[in-house]
């Protein structure tokens, strides 16, 4: 994933406040108690960090600058010199502003410590940018932000905001188990009202049963659910009705919506190579979809006309 240098923005009083408790949060997971002095000698750092140019605004500086030896020592393993700077300590801001944004989570999957800290500053960024046009937020692997408490509270309250900002959020796991553990299971069930759920042959086990009836299923849902087509079909569940459905996808949806094996992704990573504009002819011509990949060639090439 691109380096975030999440202290480059904090010369409004509001992001100084953001930046203050983002650093008390890694502050404190290193066990130091966030006591007044504490707080005074981080909210002092950040004021020096803000007088100076934008490039220094790291969290090597900010280590350098308090006073507080247990702050500075606190603030130790996020800084280049620690195992987690490499993810938090750059000095200039590489994530930029895309229509289409993803954030791969494959290292913090391995780095608990630092998954936390990140996540808060990719959402910090995130939030700035939900300005009432229409967004949607996917939470792939959605045991990554529910299994610590700090941030899962902290999406507890972002479900109740984002809808005010015209943003769709869309939780994805591969177990019921990761929501109904969660602290903030009651909130995410009200505050998700839309659920699909996929087929699950042993959904009607008692103990499965349990977690789907959490969810206001009843038995003969539970029996659909179990009985569905792996792969094809989905159980859909709202205020508006429940059914059973299947998407109809074609070869050519198909071989899209559907490559995400490992195979399929180091097909994706050949296509990229070269000319980004001829990406999808190359990547549905790897498909074996060689008609689609000649349209697709067809309509990229610009026309021209000679005058004679």
């Amino acid at each position: 994933m691109n380096l975030p240098q999440p202290l480059a923005d904090i010369d409004g009083p509001e992001d100084r406040a953001w930046a203050q408790e983002w650093v008390e949060d890694l502050v404190a997971a290193e066990g130091v108690p966030i006591v007044p002095q504490v707080k005074e000698e981080i909210w002092s750092g950040l004021r020096n960090l803000a007088a100076g140019p934008r490039e220094q605004r790291t969290l090597t500086l900010l280590a350098a600058t308090v006073q507080d030896q247990a702050v500075k020592s606190a603030l130790s393993p996020y800084t280049l010199s620690g195992p987690h700077g490499h993810l938090l300590d750059a000095h200039q801001n590489s994530l930029q502003a895309a229509v289409w944004q993803t954030f791969e989570m494959a290292e913090l999957m391995t780095n608990r410590a630092a998954l936390a800290p990140v996540l808060t500053y990719i959402f910090r960024t995130l939030e700035r940018r939900f300005d009432g046009r229409p967004t949607l937020l996917v939470l792939d692997e959605a045991w990554l932000f529910l299994d610590q408490g700090a941030f899962a509270a902290k999406i507890r309250e972002w479900l109740k905001t984002l809808r005010k900002y015209n943003v769709a959020v869309v939780f994805a796991t591969q177990s019921l188990a990761d929501v109904a553990r969660s602290s903030i299971a009651p909130a995410l069930i009200e505050s998700c009202p839309t659920r699909i759920f996929l087929p699950n042959p042993d959904a009607p086990t008692p103990q499965i049963a349990d977690l789907y009836s959490g969810f206001g299923l009843n038995a003969q849902q539970i029996r659909i659910i179990a009985s569905a087509t792996p792969k094809r079909e989905y159980y859909y569940q709202s205020t508006a009705g429940n059914r059973l459905f299947e998407l109809g996808l074609g070869p050519i949806a198909l071989a899209a919506v559907g490559a995400s094996s490992p195979g399929d992704q180091q097909t994706i990573m050949a296509a990229l190579q070269g000319d980004r504009g001829s990406f999808a002819a190359r990547f549905y011509a790897a498909q074996g979809l060689t008609e689609v990949a000649s349209y697709l060639d067809e309509s990229s090439t610009p026309s021209t006309a000679r005058v004679a």
